[in-house]
């Protein structure tokens, strides 16, 4: 119902629409930053938040998930919950579970820890 509502519905003028019958969106390039981050990618980000001091490094981060869990990095990423910047860790245990272990970018403490193994893997 949803899809024939909107292909339904008379196109503005100027109005460029997809094929599929959607109007192309882009987010703000500063949309769900903190005043003065304006950011394209996670890594741009988190090197402006770094330097702004709203963010720890992230071998800063990893250090402190490697002092409470056995296992390596497999991949990272900055995202903003709440009003506060959060590193989402996807780590791998020496017994090959996959963890997903969220920490506070400011205060580098850990948040949550997620996925099968985690006890096994602390330290």
């Amino acid at each position: 119902m949803g899809l024939s509502m909107a292909m339904a519905l008379p196109a503005a003028a100027g109005d460029r629409r997809a094929v599929s019958g959607f109007a192309p969106w882009t987010a703000p390039a500063d949309a769900g930053m903190p005043r003065g981050l304006v950011a394209q990618s996670d890594h741009e980000r988190a090197r402006q938040g770094v330097q702004s001091g709203q963010l720890r490094p992230l071998r800063q981060i990893l250090a402190g998930i490697q002092n409470n869990f056995y296992g390596r990095q497999l991949n990272s990423s900055v995202n903003q919950y709440g009003g506060s910047w959060v590193y989402n860790v996807t780590w791998l245990t020496p017994q090959g579970n996959v963890l997903n272990i969220v920490v506070d970018g400011q205060s580098g403490r850990i948040l949550n820890v997620a996925g099968q193994g985690a006890g096994a893997a602390r330290r």
